[in-house]
Formats: C-alpha cells, sequence, structure tokens
C-alpha cells in the first residue's frame, strides 16, 4: 500500500514538499492495525468458531490483489486506484476491519458436509468465480466477498440461534 500510495497522483506531485513526505507513511496504519489486531486475538476467547475482526492474512492478500490488478489492468482500473485519496481511504477502511467487531468466518472444516460448512463452501465457490471471471482483480474481490458473506452468515446465525433469539 506503501508503494500505491507514494506513486499515486495527487501525492506524487507534492513528494518534493516535507509534509507529503509524512504523508506517504499513512498506509502504515493497517502495520499497527493489524499489530493491535494479533494483541486482541491473543487475549480474546471469543474467536473459537469466527474471527472478530478481518484476518491479517486477508488484509494483505487485499493489498497484494490491488498491485496485482494494476500490474495486469484489464479493466482500465489504474487512474481510480493510482489516487491518493482512494489509496488511503481503503487504508483507513482496512485498518478499521482490522480491529472491528465483525464476526468472520473461520475457514476450518471440521467435516465436509454441506450444513455445517455452508458459508466456506459458498466462499469457494463465489472466490473461484471471481477468479475464472475477473482474472487478478478476483483476488480483492474475493475478500470483499470473504467480509459480506461473513456479516450474512453472522446474522443469520443470530436469528437462528435459540440461545439469542426471544421468544415470549
Amino acid at each position: 500500500m506503501y508503494h500505491l500510495f507514494i506513486n499515486s497522483v495527487p501525492l506524487v506531485l507534492y513528494l518534493s514538499e516535507p509534509w507529503a513526505k509524512t504523508l506517504a507513511f499513512f498506509p502504515f496504519i493497517i502495520t499497527v492495525f493489524s499489530a493491535l489486531l494479533l494483541a486482541k486475538f491473543n487475549t480474546d476467547t471469543r474467536q473459537t468458531h469466527s474471527f472478530i475482526g478481518v484476518p491479517t492474512p486477508a488484509i494483505t492478500i487485499f493489498a497484494t490483489g490491488m498491485a496485482l490488478i494494476l500490474h495486469n489492468d484489464s479493466f482500465h482500473l489504474t487512474p481510480a486506484l493510482l489516487n491518493s485519496f482512494v489509496i488511503g481511504g481503503i487504508s483507513m477502511v482496512l485498518a478499521y476491519l482490522l480491529v472491528s467487531d465483525l464476526h468472520l468466518i473461520a475457514l476450518k472444516f471440521r467435516s465436509f458436509g454441506w450444513k455445517s460448512n455452508r458459508a466456506q463452501y459458498l466462499l469457494l465457490l463465489m472466490s473461484g468465480i471471481s477468479f475464472i471471471v475477473f482474472g487478478m482483480a478476483g483476488i480483492p474481490l474475493a475478500i470483499v466477498f470473504y467480509i459480506i458473506l461473513s456479516v450474512i452468515n453472522h446474522r443469520f446465525q443470530l436469528n437462528i440461534d435459540p440461545l439469542t433469539s426471544n421468544k415470549s
């Protein structure tokens, strides 16, 4: 993200300015929040069947996927993605997702049955389709699918869990 940020417009136009050189380190907020996530993970006892907060490897895959999109830009996304404000915004969103209270699917399979692994299988299917259809652009899209599917899965589980439902 740092490399993308320092090569982005309009930041690249001002790199000779002292404030711009300081601002160029803004994407490292992801590193700081990754450390916070790991510290939180090591002390949080609620994370047995799901992750709370987007796992650091998923953020890494997303950022690497952005770089790969720019390297193989068959969708002409370079002008939109190589923008300081877009990269800064993405960095802030990724940092927030690291320490958020989102419950995300753990990709651990306890069995291979459909019912107990429905979300994992759907994620694998959606990711595979996105890779086939979008190529390198499918990599960050798979992470977006992971987050959306996890939120839907968690909401669905809350609605059917007899311990959390309010039956009067």
